[in-house]
């Protein structure tokens, strides 16, 4: 587990709460997996080469209504929320 207060806002730190993450191999590579419940409403898939030249990651987030506004303004830059309010991220 992870705790997330690492971004610095506008009106100070904004506490992002706390994530579980599972790793796995993939081959050589390291898989990440990121499940909900979290603030972020975050679910990712990661798969990282040991050279970290090669980075796949799939998912959704949707930021908890308790988050600042500042943080859903932000969100919007990875892109448009489905019906679900839910944001893709793929890399």
């Amino acid at each position: 587990m992870v705790k997330c207060n690492c971004c610095l806002g506008t009106q100070g730190p904004i506490d992002f709460g706390t994530y579980s993450a599972s790793l796995r191999c993939e081959g050589e590579d390291i898989g990440i997996t990121v499940s909900e419940p979290n603030l972020l409403s975050l679910s990712i898939d990661a798969v990282v080469a040991p050279s970290m030249k090669n980075v796949k990651v799939s998912g959704k987030f949707k930021p908890d209504e308790s988050l600042p506004e500042e943080v859903h303004q932000a969100s919007r830059l990875f892109g448009a929320p489905d019906n679900q309010g839910y944001i893709a991220i793929r890399l």
